[in-house]
């Protein structure tokens, strides 16, 4: 979420932008801090098309409520807010991991493959993620999508950023800290010293 809200400044800083985030679980909206951090207008801060009270995965908080996610109508509202914002790039920030599902028969990875996704891909710097980071990004890949950067959030891992620079081939990793405070300033302050407007090239 602090990476989106990063994506979102960086993004408004080309031109018009906006973040939608499609399915929202448990109370602690993350459209919310975005808007907060990333210091956004009301009209850059888009209504997910579904809230769910539970905290908890999206097909586990959908069937709480006796409900069921439709991936297609989560297509279709991004095709609609693309027409309608269409000079404007557009964060989207998905509910978790890549293989996390929205129904037991389709996960966000599907999703993305589905839809021809532009992504990036965002992970943990620190003990762990060289597995976890390299399995999402084969997943990614056994699906066609191929990420545009890889953003480490943590402490500074010298040996893992490098590890992961070399066996992903990726061309783009940033490594970004656990902002004290988190404020709408440190994000710019870290903007500042890092150009990712790479990420947003057609």
């Amino acid at each position: 979420t602090v990476v989106s809200a990063l994506l979102l400044k960086a993004a408004r800083r080309l031109g018009p932008a906006a973040y939608w985030k499609p399915v929202q679980t448990g109370d602690d909206s993350d459209t919310n801090t975005v808007g907060e951090l990333a210091e956004a207008r009301p009209h850059e801060l888009l209504r997910p098309a579904w809230e769910l009270a539970l905290p908890a995965s999206p097909h586990e908080a959908a069937a709480a409520e006796e409900r069921e996610i439709d991936p297609a109508q989560i297509a279709k509202g991004l095709v609609g807010l693309e027409r309608t914002l269409e000079d404007s790039r557009l964060i989207v920030e998905l509910a978790g991991g890549l293989l996390v599902p929205y129904r037991l028969d389709a996960t966000q990875g599907d999703w993305l493959e589905e839809i021809g996704a532009q992504c990036i891909l965002v992970a943990r710097s620190g003990l762990g993620t060289l597995n976890h980071t390299l399995l999402t990004l084969e997943a990614l890949r056994a699906r066609h999508v191929e990420p545009r950067a890889l953003f480490l959030v943590g402490d500074p891992h010298l040996s893992n950023r490098s590890t992961l620079a070399q066996l992903s081939r990726l061309a783009h990793v940033f490594e970004v800290p656990r902002f004290d405070p988190l404020e709408p300033k440190a994000l710019d302050d870290w903007l500042d010293g890092h150009d990712v407007s790479m990420v947003f090239d057609p």
